[in-house]
């Protein structure tokens, strides 16, 4: 079966250029607090999102389905962390996990999603990842 959300986590540890480490500091998952789990400070967390409905051709058994995957990236200062939002996305650009049909961005920049309370800074990339499902 496809899983979305760890084949874009694993495209993300497979390209030492942007120097995530899967455990360390890139994590399957919503946004965890730091002091409550030890992670560090800077850290990419990736995690499913709704989204379109499967579209299936009449007649046959198999659908395309396309789930959104977000990108969470806590950093400890803005700029820097803006840079490397932009950088997984240009990393990222025109790459498709193998069995999958297609790999976009539904935006043009990283959204900046403000500070938290601890005054990280947190930048969202939603990615589309298209794939076929067989029927069982």
């Amino acid at each position: 079966m496809v899983n979305p959300v760890n084949a874009l986590r694993d495209l993300i540890d497979g390209d030492s250029s942007l120097a995530f480490t899967k455990g360390t500091d890139l994590f399957t998952g919503p946004l965890r607090p730091i002091a409550d789990s030890k992670l560090p400070v800077n850290a990419l967390f990736v995690l499913g999102r709704p989204s379109v409905i499967p579209l299936r051709v009449m007649g046959e058994v198999n659908e395309i389905r396309t789930l959104g995957v977000e990108l969470i990236l806590r950093y400890n200062e803005y700029n820097p962390g803006r840079l490397k939002a932009i950088d997984i996305m240009n990393c990222l650009l025109g790459q498709t996990p193998t069995g999958f049909l297609d790999t976009y961005t539904i935006q043009s920049e990283p959204l900046h999603s403000g500070p938290d309370n601890a005054n990280y800074h947190k930048f969202n990339i939603v990615y589309m990842m298209v794939y076929e499902q067989a029927a069982a």
